[in-house]
């Protein structure tokens, strides 16, 4: 834990008890309300006595350090351990040629490279048999492959699913206006339970928002009847339906009101607690803490766009993010490198930021703070029970 401008410090419980964070260092505390400006203002641990510096030392707090210098660091790392990922977007209409070009081009040069179809609706069969032959072709020259396919588009894609070319499996789904979570997990069925079973990676995707965050914990307890989220192979992540992000990297709610009613719902219901949110700026920090036991790693980036992302659409046109053709490479404005929530947002959506260079913040503090106020008891309880939550998180 460091003093630091990457520090962030809840609003106290009842008790007087606030959630230190550290973006920088990956690390966690529990701290009291009277100690909070000890690690946010002023001259910190340099103003205490030196037995109190030495105790608090003990426990991997320091007072003196360069963070350009870190940040910098992170930055190289981060760019010596990008991942490529070509996404590429299949309609009915898909000119194949064109998409299969765009693909050879994107591939070229780049040895560690991804490609991931995207799938909205079903495809035409004379579309899949031609994608067929494509398919087992990237597979066989080494290109990892992954698919992101809507429920009614899985059907027809089975056979290539079958033949193992997929090393996962991403399901977007949401229920539609006056579904029930009975019916919506009916839906599903068929193709997820096949894929389940026969031990396919897969990610079911759910998109939530103010009308369905209600049906939440129902629909948790009709995949739990299926069995899936006690399979490894199985995981869920809920995403905001409306907001700002996309598969390719973090997203958020436009505001707090989705996020406190699904954090309600994660207390409430605990059953709906096998939902990850690892995508949600703000909430994800927290979330991590609990099931984790750690911060999750600090990062520069709100996406990949502008970093060995390319998104190829069904006429073969291809850019660095979907929402737009200019040039994202360039780096963040001082508004971003002087926040504190820089390593744990990424600058926000750089393709929604201002004309000015103002970037597209998400509402963090609201979304972190909401998310501590959520589970700062189950932190309590843990702190009082688990040494590794008494001190410094690695």
């Amino acid at each position: 834990m460091r003093v630091s401008a990457f520090n962030w410090v809840s609003p106290p419980t009842p008790a007087g008890r606030c959630l230190l964070l550290n973006f920088l260092a990956g690390s966690a505390d529990l701290i009291a309300d009277a100690d909070a400006g000890l690690f946010t203002a002023g001259e910190g641990l340099a103003a205490l006595p030196a037995e109190e510096r030495a105790a608090l030392a003990s426990r991997g707090y320091a007072g003196e350090h360069d963070e350009a210098a870190l940040v910098e660091r992170l930055a190289r790392w981060e760019d010596a351990q990008r991942r490529e990922m070509i996404g590429a977007r299949l309609t009915q209409d898909t000119d194949l040629a064109a998409v299969e070009r765009a693909v050879a081009i994107a591939l070229a040069g780049r040895t560690a490279a991804s490609l991931m179809l995207i799938v909205d609706a079903p495809l035409p069969p004379a579309l899949l048999e031609a994608l067929a032959g494509r398919l087992r072709s990237w597979h066989d020259r080494g290109v990892p492959l992954g698919l992101s396919a809507a429920p009614e588009a899985l059907t027809a894609l089975m056979p290539a699913i079958a033949a193992r070319l997929f090393e996962r499996i991403i399901i977007p789904a949401e229920l539609a206006a006056g579904e029930t979570a009975a019916a919506f997990a009916a839906r599903l069925d068929g193709p997820v339970d096949r894929l389940v079973y026969q031990r396919f990676s897969v990610t079911l995707e759910l998109a939530i928002d103010e009308r369905s965050v209600e049906k939440l914990p129902t629909i948790a307890n009709e995949l739990i009847l299926r069995g899936w989220p006690i399979q490894s192979n199985f995981n869920g992540r809920l995403v905001p339906a409306e907001g700002a992000g996309c598969r390719f990297g973090r997203c958020h709610p436009n505001g707090h009101e989705l996020a406190r009613r699904v954090l309600a719902a994660f207390v409430n219901a605990p059953q709906c607690q096998f939902f990850g949110l690892d995508g949600w700026a703000g909430l994800a920090a927290v979330h991590a803490l609990i099931w984790q036991g750690r911060l999750p790693r600090p990062g520069l980036r709100f996406c990949s766009a502008g970093a060995g992302l390319v998104v190829i659409e069904s006429d073969g046109h291809h850019r660095s993010c979907p929402r737009t053709d200019e040039n994202l490479s360039g780096s963040l404005g001082d508004a971003c490198r002087n926040c504190r929530f820089l390593l744990a947002c990424g600058g926000g959506c750089r393709a929604l930021a201002g004309a000015d260079g103002q970037p597209n913040c998400p509402p963090f503090e609201g979304l972190l703070a909401a998310a501590a106020e959520a589970w700062l008891p189950e932190l309590e309880a843990k702190a009082a029970h688990c040494a590794r939550f008494a001190r410094k998180v690695p």
